[in-house]
């Protein structure tokens, strides 16, 4: 029988208390939803986009927002430095905000690129295509990745994972047919332990090399990780390779020097709107200009890149003689054995060995003119790979639609390579960036097989034992003295006074005691029984009629059948309640897992999130990935529990 009759409803009055109540429940179903899908859509976020707090956010559905979100990911938000001096906007984005801030930025930023993109597609195709070999075919240790995240763990951790397997394949094939994929995956990083002399525990914890590019005296180092790190570099797609030029290094050192043109154009006279608009190299004939290139080259050219000319070796010798005053101190120091310092070769470039690299380092900075120095930058290959490529300089014109009158004019194609591959990845771009922080988290749970496993069992148990104790305490209870049974519900009930924190100490001692410290008992037995429980179930069967149970007794029914035949099937909406706490208790469960379980191989999925949110703790839109991710097992449980709930309270209603 509805509750307002038809003929009720004939009423306004009637009729606006039904849209005031309709109203109320729709507001009502929004607040619980409305957090769900803003958590949603902040999972597919980054720090650069964050504060949106969109459900969905703009990049989504906007192409000016794309752009600028895929630019912060592929120079990996703290490279925005390196952007403005690529873009000829230094001095105006010193941070991501100014970035994200900036209005029609597409039009604004590629001007003529954007608005003649379908016009000459081709050509900018031809930029890119020629720009991408020649980035495929410098050394690995001249270029860093884009996107450093994805080079930094899953991509890179697929790489080990598929070259050591291969390995382990070539040792024994036919043992290898017979392992379990886990199996494969412990015995490779068992080979990669014994390679790189190292104890990593899984794939995830292994980091690539750190490459210093801009530091001034910094050189790559020997070794087998450093190796399996360029190899990874080197099969690269050519768009993830960031080739760090000479004219980058210099806006950069000028911006941070003297942070605004202004202040620049006050101390030396040199009007520019930005510091990327000077030359590079300067010329000794720029006499205002090359105080301060002889600064940047002594203090923060790399010198990795720098060849001494033979005028330099000169040099050399004197060096030696007032550095050490005797040769018999420089063999003694670098285990040498030379009659004079005249026997000591010149190196024009740094050489492997640490010892004499850090006398040459002294040397150059010390003794070498500026003059003397031969720049090995990015740009002198570009142009010379430009040259082999066309055979003059009309023939590269006539490919660019350009007017140089040399090959040292061509600039580097920043711009046009950014957007062509934006317009030609467009789908893909915003596809990974909406499933990049769910693929790291996915790669993250997966690498950690164990806790899955701990996970599991521990989910199992808990819910197993709570289906179990609960009822039965509660129907010794609700079947003995009332009396009794009063006062040890009473004491059940006091246990809820307290908050869980009170009892961890306790009970963690005592585990202690018991020797139980990293085991399942640890993690279960604390949780099994609870006071509120076994009160509501002890509620429900005292409120089963008695003639049930006289009847079943009559028929010859014990104790135990009359439980597991007539009250056990007859309480499942409450099971259904007890579970799903038990189920939260215990999948949820983050201190009390790591407080009794100290040793990592026993740590749940819990434990571990709350590692990966530690380690990503700058990445918000990370940590909301993760906790979306948890929260999926729990609303599977829920739903299924609320279909026996609501069973439990419907059916009887109706009859």
């Amino acid at each position: 029988m509805p509750i307002i009759p038809t003929a009720g409803r004939k009423y306004w009055t009637i009729r606006l208390t039904i849209l005031m109540i309709y109203t109320i429940l729709i507001v009502g179903s929004i607040t619980m939803i409305y957090p769900f899908a803003l958590m949603l859509g902040s999972s597919i976020t980054s720090t650069f986009d964050f504060d949106e707090f969109a459900v969905i956010p703009h990049y989504v559905y906007s192409d000016e927002a794309l752009v600028k979100r895929h630019l912060a990911e592929k120079y990996a938000h703290f490279w925005v430095e390196d952007l403005a001096a690529n873009y000829g906007k230094d001095g105006d984005w010193g941070v991501w905000r100014d970035v994200l801030e900036h209005e029609d930025f597409i039009n604004t930023i590629y001007g003529e690129i954007a608005s003649k993109f379908e016009e000459k597609k081709e050509l900018y195709q031809r930029i890119t295509a020629d720009w991408s070999d020649f980035k495929d075919a410098q050394d690995p240790e001249g270029y860093r990745l884009y996107y450093f995240v994805e080079g930094k763990k899953p991509r890179y951790m697929k790489f080990l994972q598929d070259k050591y397997k291969g390995i382990l394949k070539q040792q024994d094939e036919a043992a290898y047919a017979e392992m379990s994929e886990q199996e494969k995956l412990a015995k490779a990083l068992e080979i990669i332990n014994h390679k790189y002399n190292r104890s990593y525990k899984n794939f995830f914890l292994i980091l690539p090399t750190y490459h210093r590019l801009y530091e001034q005296t910094w050189f790559p180092y020997e070794g087998p990780d450093e190796d399996d790190w360029l190899e990874y570099k080197q099969t690269s797609p050519s768009h993830f390779k960031d080739i760090v030029v000479g004219k980058r290094m210099w806006t950069r050192y000028l911006t941070k020097q003297y942070y605004s043109v202004r202040e620049f154009h006050n101390q030396f006279g040199i009007k520019v709107e930005h510091f990327s608009e000077l030359p590079f190299p300067v010329s000794p004939d720029n006499e205002a200009l090359y105080p301060v290139w002889e600064h940047f080259l002594k203090n923060k050219y790399p010198l990795r890149l720098v060849r001494l000319q033979p005028e330099a070796g000169k040099l050399w010798v004197p060096f030696l003689e007032k550095q050490y005053g005797e040769i018999s101190k420089y063999n003694e120091l670098l285990g040498e054995d030379r009659a004079s310092f005249a026997e000591v070769p010149f190196p024009a470039q740094a050489p492997q060995d640490m010892e004499r690299r850090l006398v040459w380092i002294r040397f150059v900075l010390q003794n070498v003119p500026v003059e003397l120095w031969e720049l090995n930058t990015a740009e002198s290959k570009y142009h010379q790979f430009l040259q082999q490529r066309y055979p003059d300089i009309a023939a590269l014109n006539a490919a660019y639609e350009t007017n140089y009158q040399a090959f040292a004019e061509v600039e580097t194609p920043w711009k046009t390579v950014d957007f062509y591959e934006f317009k030609s990845r467009k789908n893909e771009i915003r596809w990974d960036l909406i499933t990049n922080n769910y693929r790291q988290v996915i790669a993250f749970v997966t690498s950690k097989h164990r806790a899955l496993w701990n996970t599991l069992v521990l989910v199992l148990l808990t819910v197993g034992g709570a289906l179990t104790v609960n009822p039965l305490a509660a129907y010794v209870l609700s079947r003995g003295n009332q009396k009794t049974a009063t006062k040890i519900l009473i004491f059940f009930l006091a246990t809820m006074a307290f908050p869980a924190e009170v009892a961890m100490i306790p009970g963690f001692l005592l585990l202690k005691n018991l020797n139980l410290l990293n085991t399942f008992a640890a993690l279960v037995l604390p949780g099994i029984a609870n006071g509120y429980s076994i009160f509501l179930l002890k509620g429900f069967f005292d409120s089963i009629p008695r003639e049930l149970y006289e009847a079943a007794t009559i028929d010859g029914a014990s104790e135990s059948q009359m439980f597991r035949l007539v009250t056990y099937p007859m309480c499942k909406p409450i099971l259904a309640v007890i579970a799903l706490n038990a189920f939260t208790i215990a999948y949820g469960g983050f201190m009390w897992a790591f407080l009794v379980c100290q040793d990592s191989r026993m740590w749940t999925m819990m434990v571990w999130l709350y590692e990966f949110q530690w380690e990503n703790r700058l990445n918000p839109g990370m940590i909301m990935a993760a906790l979306t991710l948890a929260s999926v097992p729990t609303l599977l449980v829920f739903l299924f529990c609320q279909k026996i709930i609501l069973r439990g309270i419907i059916i009887p209603t109706m009859k």
